[in-house]
């Protein structure tokens, strides 16, 4: 299993102390999760077009899933404004 991320989002993610690692981890999980749902169930989905987003920390990170390649890469990163935070309206994906 694999973490990738744009260069852009590798950049952001390389610039706040800790945040890749945590990204790592989270998305190892993720990434794990599913290819057991799919094995499980047989669900014949292998990869996304359309960024899911996950709440870590302080910021939204969307990242796309490819289970055949068994890969997740990250393609945005976005800090979570204050009152976002606050009131709720961020959802994880």
């Amino acid at each position: 299993m694999q973490v990738e991320a744009s260069p852009t989002a590798a950049h952001i993610m390389t610039n706040i102390p800790g945040l890749r690692r945590r990204v790592e981890e989270m998305l190892t999980g993720i990434l794990e999760t599913a290819e057991e749902i799919r094995r499980l169930r047989g669900i014949d989905a292998t990869t996304t077009d359309q960024p899911m987003r996950v709440h870590i920390g302080g910021y939204v990170i969307s990242y796309l899933l490819d289970l055949d390649r068994r890969i997740a890469k990250v393609v945005f990163v976005e800090m979570v404004s204050r009152e976002k935070a606050n009131d709720g309206s961020t959802k994880a994906g």
